[in-house]
């Protein structure tokens, strides 16, 4: 073979090299995925997440609450890690914590999005809303983007005055992989540590919820999903319309602290 072609055959593979690594570049990373959890219950709390490796693998769970041991590292199959957590009697967990799913062995994943892990005490209230497409000025598509969302003050606001009072629980027609971005976003912008229930729909879940939880002192839902078609909420909750009105924000922190010490005159 000549010296030309062993030159053009070289040639030829270095390109190939150098297309292939910049696909890799290209290409997002995976992403290990604590989802959002929450229980009232005293003895467990199940917690899930997408691991984007092959099954079989097995993963262990960290987390900030203290006194929670976790259990052994369990297998991922179909792309997820779901497991059982006990929870000890000491009432120092209660409350919200950070956890994430990590490899049982070898080195940490290449990026990983810290999920919250939320153990409510007997009476702690929580409140159900459906943060799209209110809460920002543009869909959640956009997140990543050179133009991203922002949010609308008066609901940041608004938002931070509830967290004040009751656990935040979202529904949102996010996906799942679209968490960590969405994350980031939260975090930058300050808003209350919340728990974050991705693909769902206020409806649905509150009902999922009251289950486990006991019913939210309120549902909050923008005004124009509410309509004839709406399937009804249940009145033990109160569903309030919501809009970026701030005067309406103070209204409903109002009628949640009526609400709230309503319930407490009720438990004497």
């Amino acid at each position: 073979m000549s010296a030309s072609r062993w030159i053009r055959i070289l040639l030829l593979v270095w390109a190939v090299w150098i297309l292939f690594m910049m696909f890799l570049s290209n290409q997002a990373t995976p992403v290990w995925i604590a989802r959002d959890a929450i229980t009232r219950n005293t003895t467990f709390i199940d917690l899930e997440a997408l691991i984007p490796v092959r099954d079989g693998l097995r993963v262990r769970i960290a987390t900030t609450a203290p006194g929670l041991v976790p259990p052994a590292p369990v297998a991922v199959k179909n792309g997820r890690m779901q497991t059982r957590v006990p929870i000890p009697e000491d009432v120092g967990t209660h409350g919200m914590h950070l956890w994430s799913a990590l490899p049982a062995t070898g080195e940490a994943p290449p990026a990983i999005s810290n999920g919250t892990l939320t153990i409510l005490d007997p009476h702690a209230p929580w409140i159900a809303i459906d943060i799209d497409p209110f809460i920002a000025d543009r869909p959640w598509s956009s997140l990543g983007t050179e133009d991203p969302p922002l949010p609308l003050t008066p609901v940041l606001d608004g938002l931070l005055q509830l967290s004040q009072h009751a656990v935040i629980v979202c529904s949102t027609r996010l996906q799942e992989n679209q968490l960590p971005l969405f994350r980031q976003w939260w975090d930058l912008h300050s808003f209350p540590v919340s728990v974050i229930f991705p693909e769902t729909d206020l409806i649905s879940l509150s009902e999922e919820l009251t289950v486990r939880l006991g019913p939210p002192v309120l549902r909050l839902i923008p005004a124009e999903k509410i309509s004839n078609d709406t399937k009804p909420i249940p009145e033990i909750s109160p569903a309030i319309a919501i809009s970026g009105d701030p005067a309406e924000w103070q209204q409903i922190e109002t009628r949640l602290l009526d609400l709230l010490a309503l319930e407490e005159r009720k438990n004497r």
